[in-house]
């Protein structure tokens, strides 16, 4: 990672039970698209994109997000830094 830049920390926990039935435990809010052609999550990594100011982020999520995580990343050609899974909710 490079000096004197900020590196993001991406919190995308969460089970989506607050906005039933557009999202769901395997697929929440964050991860869904809901008419604005990006993610909630997508639109995230967009606004830490510029590498002249950002380190790839970190991205902290629930193990079984994990995979949705790379494949949206991928879908924008956005490097993640790494992804820390979450052992357990704890409705943080």
């Amino acid at each position: 990672m490079a000096k004197n830049r900020i590196t993001p920390i991406i919190l995308a926990g969460g089970n989506g039970t607050r906005l039933w039935p557009a999202s769901r435990e395997a697929m929440p809010k964050q991860f869904c698209d809901l008419g604005f052609g990006e993610t909630l999550f997508q639109t995230t990594l967009l606004r830490v994109e510029n590498r002249m100011l950002f380190n790839p982020p970190i991205i902290v999520c629930n193990e079984s997000h994990a995979n949705v995580v790379t494949t949206q990343a991928d879908a924008l050609g956005i490097e993640l830094g790494k992804i820390i899974c979450e052992p357990a909710g704890r409705d943080t």
